[in-house]
């Protein structure tokens, strides 16, 4: 029997140099995929990049609630339109004074872009 071995990286959209890495090793055949942080400002120009490999490698999304621009914009997740760190995140969440409707919400926006 004959094994095949994916490799996929995580953080496409991260950062331009995370998601430029990530593509040259795409298209050099060395990752078989990568999943997808929609949250950042750059994005749209890295969805752009990333689109004429979705033939040839697995691309799927990253959701976060944490660390970086809230894709649905401000709400009781990002009160100041950024979702906050892990630590700041564990309290509120056990304590109920975060809406579920707005993570809900962040999720789709996320989602949304991703497919957009």
């Amino acid at each position: 029997m004959t094994r095949s071995i994916r490799l996929i990286a995580d953080d496409y959209g991260l950062a331009p140099g995370v998601s430029g890495a990530i593509l040259d090793l795409i298209a050099r055949g060395r990752l078989t995929g990568t999943s997808c942080m929609t949250g950042f400002p750059e994005w749209e120009e890295a969805a752009a990049r990333i689109r004429p490999f979705r033939r040839r490698a697995a691309i799927g999304l990253h959701l976060t609630l944490t660390d970086q621009i809230a894709a649905a914009g401000s709400s009781s997740l990002a009160p100041e339109g950024k979702l906050p760190g892990l630590a700041a995140l564990a309290l509120p969440v056990r304590r109920g004074r975060i809406d579920e409707r707005d993570i809900h919400a962040e999720l789709d926006a996320q989602y949304d872009r991703f497919t957009a």
